[in-house]
């Protein structure tokens, strides 16, 4: 620290600490990254079910499956910071990209840039179990705010919870450089901890393709120094139709499938995005369906985080900035529709256990089974796969895992990638495959329940947008991967 005042208050940090043991908005000095949830909207207060630290890989947990929000929170004047969290934290989120209120922007209560701000932060994010990254509106980019973004990073170092620095939401490719630069200086200072950075997903990103895109920002930074690989698309349009979505087809699937080959062959990167939750100009505010479709759909890329966007509608009103409407939590902190929320609810624990595994894994393949539907943006199950459905009629998509520990047994995801459908198939398996057990997770329970496979067949039922993971054993990775 650089004055005694930082110091004192390190100090009544690291004691706090003994005593009691975390896109996507338009806001270049920092965005949120964490959910709302009845409490939220309700102001209550209780004990929170979380009080103890888990066991974390300081200081980003690698262990757990990330899901959070963009903007998360409403002003603190109208429902404290800590009910807020906590609602997050019911509400099935544990990680937050920045932990304050970017729903309301002209709140004196909204502003945090002291020492002893993000000393009450890392505290609430501790008791109510959320990942998050350090930032300040005087902007992580201008040398004062760096200064002071590390500054909090000195302060909150010994925190499981810190987990690096938000620091550029979109840079386009010619700025690439500039933002390599300013990563490096921050690994200056904090080699321990990184930055997050998200890309705009695209089929060309200024001039060049979204592929090169990924690739000059692992190499302008170093594979070894990217926190994860994270871009946005929102493929839910103004006018359009779940057959015709004017970004499904050329950008949502294409995006998922470069972020998931980069990563994967630039060492196994974490990878991240940003399933719709908000409706904004252009844009509609999604349902139930729509969400769980999104959701899956990363899932079934081997994304091991999401930040919704958002929970927390942006903005002063509909008239500022992006014209957003809708999301899940409306901007004076009430739940817009009670009977979504609830479900969302939901389908985040579900999506956890499932993340929960599948952080041991890597995606080596997404292959959809519709040949052709998507061009040449996507893979497509080739013949003589080990699985594979008994007919055409269906748009699946089969994935194979990779396991990080080569003890481990592979698996495989089915995903219902139909938005207007649930549908029932039955799929084969190669008896020459090897294949000797087979075991579907029960998200519910967090349970493998085996399934007979006497005649090398099963039969499966998938809701809209819906998914499901298998675990099997004799298969050679030849035959998977």
């Amino acid at each position: 620290m650089k004055n005694l005042l930082k110091l004192l208050l390190l100090s009544a940090f690291i004691l706090n600490v003994a005593f009691s043991m975390f896109a996507c908005g338009a806001n270049e000095s920092g965005n949120t990254s964490e959910p709302a949830s009845r409490e939220s909207a309700s102001g209550t207060t209780s004990e929170s079910t979380s009080d103890s630290t888990p066991d974390v890989v300081y200081p980003t947990d690698d262990k757990q499956f990330l899901l959070g929000s963009w903007v998360s929170y409403y002003d603190t004047e109208i429902n404290s910071l800590e009910n807020q969290m906590k609602a997050l934290h019911e509400a099935g989120l544990n990680y937050t990209i920045a932990p304050y209120p970017w729903a309301v922007r002209n709140s004196t209560s909204d502003v945090y840039d002291t020492v002893e701000d993000w000393l009450e932060i890392d505290r609430l994010c501790q008791k109510y179990g959320m990942y998050y990254y350090a930032s300040t509106p005087k902007g992580q980019r201008t040398q004062e705010g760096f200064e002071e973004v590390i500054g909090f990073g000195e302060a909150l170092k010994n925190s499981p919870y810190f987990s690096g620095y938000w620091l550029w939401d979109e840079p386009s490719y010619d700025k690439l450089p500039e933002m390599a630069a300013w990563y490096k200086k921050y690994l200056t200072e904090d080699k321990l901890r990184k930055c997050f950075v998200n890309l705009a997903g695209g089929s060309g990103v200024a001039g060049v393709d979204f592929r090169g895109h990924c690739q000059k920002y692992v190499d302008v930074i170093g594979k070894e120094n990217v926190l994860m690989l994270s871009y946005d698309c929102y493929p839910f349009r103004t006018g359009a139709t779940a057959d015709s979505m004017t970004l499904l087809d050329d950008v949502k699937f294409m995006c998922s499938e470069v972020v998931r080959d980069v990563a994967y062959k630039n060492g196994k990167l974490r990878t991240h995005s940003f399933p719709q939750s908000t409706g904004f100009t252009g844009a509609i505010m999604t349902n139930y369906d729509q969400i769980a479709w999104d959701d899956w759909g990363y899932i079934a890329y081997g994304f091991k985080a999401l930040s919704y966007f958002n929970y927390v509608c942006p903005g002063e009103s509909s008239d500022s900035g992006e014209g957003f409407i809708g999301s899940l939590i409306d901007r004076d902190g009430t739940i817009i529709d009670q009977e979504l929320y609830d479900n969302v609810t939901a389908l985040n624990f579900r999506m956890r256990a499932v993340g929960d595994v599948l952080v041991g894994y890597d995606a080596v393949h997404a292959y959809h089974c519709v040949k052709g539907k998507y061009g040449n943006y996507v893979e497509y199950l080739p013949a003589g796969y080990f699985v594979s459905p008994a007919t055409t009629n269906h748009d699946w998509v089969i994935s194979a895992f990779e396991p990080k520990n080569e003890d481990d047994d592979i698996i495989f995801t089915v995903w219902n990638n139909d938005l207007n459908n649930s549908n029932t198939e039955t799929f084969n398996l190669d008896m020459y495959s090897g294949v000797e057990t087979l075991e579907k997770f029960n998200d519910a329970t967090k349970e493998w329940e085996e399934i007979s496979i006497d005649d090398y067949k099963f039969e499966l039922t998938l809701g809209i947008g819906e998914f499901a993971m298998f675990r099997v054993t004799g298969v050679s990775p030849a035959s998977a991967f």
